[in-house]
């Protein structure tokens, strides 16, 4: 028997770990890691059991069409050809979508992280618009839609992969490669070697949480405590992409401090009354947000409290001397009025985290520069925090 080594990479999950494949009389016989692949140098059993599902005795290799009623013991399968199976499921679901509109149809998908649907999804998702239907059914993981779809909603695309290899701070939140995306961890493990420390959020102590520099085991269902106990530290120290915010957030929109809503130009006797407000630091007065641009935004104050005229005084608005000003405050601190309690101390008696965790966790990414971080199974963001400024 003459066998053939063949490389190439295992479909069956996202991690598409680089492989071996030894094939002999056109059998697949044996896959195991290719070391000089990128992602081949571990494998799963799933990966290594591989022959067993290409050669198994239950897999289907042909189209088969069901002969007797569903309420038959017997489905009396026939094999039929796959152009014969291809025109016949088009005919049904043109026929379907002419009699009772696309919405008729539903499609069911499978997860694509974990199965070898992962280069085929987007193709069938395509299908499915073209098609018309807004129906799909996704079989997939808990964290599949918050990890994707909250980033594909507020930034307009879903973030990539982290650089775990070029990182000198990775973040692991309720994440977990060595058991689910064996690339991942390889580079996880490069990066360490280069140096990089390694916190892990998890109340679980995984293989990663057991070898961190920093374990925080939260309580299952308050990692929103954590959270808000880090951004409250991030904020105090100035540590998030200022310029960011000053531009592509509500932050430095004014909120009225007689009834906490949004300034608006009506409130000052600004034509368009509809338009939210900011704080010209540098002028010393409100400005419509929407009239801002360039080098503008740098003047956006995102905190302190401002007087911009009378909200009950029709017209325009008062000069200095004039009758009692509004008292209004840039966004950002507006928001931040939810975080003070969840400070590391607060935080540590809801979460149950080790004490000073949290104050570890928000420092280490202000002082040590690039930071890789993943939510839940997949990687998110790379980046380097700006330079704390004022």
């Amino acid at each position: 028997m003459t066998k053939e080594d063949k490389r190439g990479y295992c479909t069956l999950c996202r991690s598409r770990c680089g492989t071996v494949n030894v094939v002999a009389n056109d059998a697949l016989i044996e896959v195991r890691p290719d070391t000089s692949h990128p992602t081949g140098k571990a494998m799963c059993m799933k990966g290594k059991s591989a022959p067993e599902l290409v050669h198994s005795a239950d897999r289907l290799l042909y189209p088969m069409r069901r002969t007797n009623p569903k309420t038959d013991a017997d489905p009396g399968w026939q094999r039929i050809s796959w152009d014969e199976a291809l025109s016949e499921v088009a005919r049904r679901m043109l026929q379907a979508r002419h009699d009772g509109g696309a919405e008729s149809v539903a499609f069911a998908v499978t997860t694509p992280s974990g199965t070898p649907l992962s280069d085929s999804i987007d193709w069938i998702e395509r299908f499915i618009r073209l098609f018309g239907s807004p129906n799909t059914c996704y079989a997939t993981e808990i964290c599949n839609w918050h990890k994707d779809y909250a980033h594909a909603f507020t930034f307009g695309c879903g973030m990539p992969t982290a650089d775990y290899r070029n990182a000198n701070l990775i973040v692991l939140w309720g994440h977990n490669p060595t058991n689910t995306w064996l690339a991942q961890a390889e580079a996880i493990g490069a990066g360490r070697a280069a140096g990089a420390k390694l916190l892990v959020v998890d109340p679980r102590e995984t293989a990663l949480a057991g070898q961190a520099d920093q374990w925080l085991r939260v309580r299952p269902g308050t990692d929103a405590v954590l959270a808000m106990a880090i951004a409250n530290l991030l904020i105090e120290a100035n540590a998030f992409d200022l310029a960011f915010v000053r531009q592509w957030t509500n932050g430095p929109l004014l909120v009225r401090n007689d009834n906490g809503r949004l300034l608006r130009g009506r409130d000052v006797g600004l034509a368009d009354g509809e338009a939210c407000l900011v704080w010209d630091a540098c002028a010393g007065q409100v400005r419509p947000s929407s009239a801002l641009a360039g080098r503008d935004f740098e003047q956006v104050a995102l905190r302190g409290t401002f007087e911009v005229g009378n909200a009950n005084r029709p017209g325009p608005p008062p000069s200095p001397a004039g009758p009692p000003s509004t008292c209004t405050q840039a966004n950002a601190p507006a928001i931040r009025r939810t975080l003070p309690r969840h400070s590391p101390g607060w935080r540590r008696r809801r979460s149950a985290t080790r004490p000073a965790c949290s104050a570890r966790l928000s420092a280490w990414p202000i002082t040590r520069g690039p930071a890789s971080a993943s939510m839940t199974m997949r990687p998110r963001r790379t980046g380097r925090l700006p330079a704390s400024t004022p």
